[in-house]
């Protein structure tokens, strides 16, 4: 009889670590179940047949609270029929209904994945969800420590999900350019969109440089209308990709797989970043082995270290996109070659523990 486990995400986001799951349990001959909110469906489409069965359950936290329990009672009741022995939660923190069904399923082998390490500090929903669930994976090797520190009286591995849906690349569009890839949502909070036309403005040429800003500029949006407007005034709309719509799983990987580099554009790196979370950004660079461009303040984890073009600053980024515009070689220690970048070992990272 096969060993079932099912993974559950409530929230709209965090897809991108589901893949990875998926193929490490398939492979190690699992019957996999998925429960998701709904706004993930689209998402899953290229991969949904993988799965053995699929659950969608809307999380709303403005519809009445009767509503919310019964919602959760369902999904709840779903899980127990299908005779999972290991859950997995996809984001185990914040939501009452990870509170609830962790306490429902608290006779289960539980999992949780950790987004923010922080969380277990300060957040009183992370304690509370942390009496059930008591094994954590943690999305870098680098953050274990920091894990194990708040709270040694829980249990911890890492994994990497590093391994998407094999979608096509788009090298029909790419015309001997050097790529240059800023993935995800635009948040002028996060990054600094503007210092990057400052230095296109200011090369001397830029022949074959295209930034591509990976995400959905609204029309509706102030920043993202005085971004459009920056780059269409200095005259380097030629060296832009942008995107009035939101980019579907295919198109996205597609770009991100096409890309020479993957660039964070922030000018200083926040503490929670340091010590807490990574970026989305790091694990689609690892994913596709490009290098990324990091500012300084991040060189104190080895994948950073070892695959990252680091700046300190507008002035460091302009000159590293100078030479990349120049073709010089800047992929500096780039290499990807050590054993923990491939499938077998990942998935025996996140086999062993779940199975321990």
């Amino acid at each position: 009889m096969k060993k079932k486990a099912l993974l559950i995400e409530l929230n709209t986001y965090h897809e991108e670590c589901l893949y990875s799951q998926i193929t490490f349990l398939k492979n190690a001959g699992y019957w996999v179940g998925l429960a998701i909110h709904p706004a993930l469906e689209q998402s899953i489409q290229p991969y949904k047949s993988e799965i053995d069965t699929v659950y969608t359950s809307k999380n709303d936290s403005k519809v009445f609270f009767i509503y919310r329990i019964y919602r959760v009672l369902k999904l709840y009741f779903f899980i127990l029929k299908t005779n999972s022995e290991i859950i997995v939660f996809n984001t185990a923190s914040s939501k009452k209904e990870v509170i609830v069904l962790s306490y429902l399923l608290r006779k289960k082998r539980l999992f949780g994945i950790l987004h923010n390490i922080k969380k277990l500090n300060t957040s009183l929903s992370q304690k509370i969800i942390c009496k059930n669930i008591k094994k954590y994976f943690v999305l870098n090797d680098f953050l274990l420590e920091k894990a194990r520190e708040s709270n040694p009286k829980l249990c911890y591995s890492s994994f990497y999900p590093i391994f998407f849906y094999d979608y096509e690349m788009l090298h029909e569009y790419k015309k001997n350019e050097t790529w240059v890839t800023i993935p995800g949502k635009i948040e002028f909070s996060r990054r600094d969109y503007n210092f990057i036309v400052d230095i296109l403005k200011e090369l001397s040429r830029a022949d074959n440089l295209k930034i591509i800003l990976l995400g959905k500029l609204s029309s509706d949006n102030t920043q993202h209308n005085e971004l459009q407007q920056n780059i269409d005034s200095f005259g380097l709309t030629e060296h832009f990709i942008l995107f009035d719509r939101y980019i579907e799983n295919p198109e996205f990987h597609g770009y991100i797989k096409s890309s020479d580099y993957i660039l964070i554009p922030i000018k200083e790196v926040d503490t929670k970043y340091q010590y807490d979370k990574i970026m989305g950004a790091y694990n689609l660079a690892f994913a596709y082995k490009k290098t990324l461009i990091c500012p300084k303040g991040l060189e104190h984890f080895d994948d950073i270290k070892n695959n990252a073009i680091l700046y300190n600053g507008k002035d460091g980024l302009s000159k590293v996109l100078e030479a990349i515009n120049n073709n010089e070689n800047r992929t500096g220690k780039t290499a990807y070659h050590d054993r923990k970048w491939t499938f077998e070992e990942q998935q025996k990272k996140y086999i062993s523990f779940i199975e321990a």
